[in-house]
């Protein structure tokens, strides 16, 4: 669901308008001796405003808007299969992340921008005794960011950072 018009119309000189978005679904089903799990989720927001004081602008003119977006999207999968007594466990999972702002002041546009992405994997045993637990495994995670900084009329434009960061790990808990 979501809203718009929120204060005026948008061929207003001044005016406020937004949109939402959400979706979650989860699904679990047997696959390959064991159980599966399913996770998605998304969220979207937008904001568009504009306003003006100016008493020079003729009548019916639009006004640049400045507008606010972000999103969220977040992905998983499990599966579990019991072996006697043991435990398979693998695991994966996407998450992004992004935002972007563009202002249209009168002296200077500016566009923001902020995005990240995570994904990983897990893979792990499980062996339980009447008198001890042993888990060993893998766990692997890429973690990218970027921000962007651009206006208009400056030179240089544009400002970008980026990260990025592969991280393996292996562990074992006797």
């Amino acid at each position: 669901s979501g809203f718009a018009g929120l204060l005026t119309r948008k061929s207003e000189s001044s005016h406020l308008r937004g949109d939402t978005g959400d979706w979650v679904a989860k699904v679990q089903l047997p696959a390959l001796r064991g159980n599966l799990r399913l996770l998605g989720y998304e969220s979207k927001n937008e904001i568009d405003a504009a306003s003006t004081t100016s008493t020079t602008l003729p009548p019916d003119s639009v006004v640049a808007d400045n507008t606010f977006d972000w999103r969220s999207q977040s992905l998983g999968a499990e599966w579990r299969r019991t072996l006697g007594a043991a435990a398979l466990r693998v695991l994966g999972w996407v998450a992004l992340g992004a935002a972007e702002a563009r202002w249209n002041a009168e002296s200077e546009p500016v566009s923001l921008t902020a995005r990240r992405r995570d994904a990983g994997l897990l893979a792990e045993v499980e062996r339980r005794t009447p008198n001890a637990t042993f888990l060993a495994g893998i766990r692997v995670e890429r973690i990218k960011s970027s921000y962007r900084v651009e206006f208009d009329s400056l030179a240089p434009s544009r400002w970008t950072i980026e990260s990025g960061a592969l991280i393996p790990t292996l562990f074992a808990d006797a």
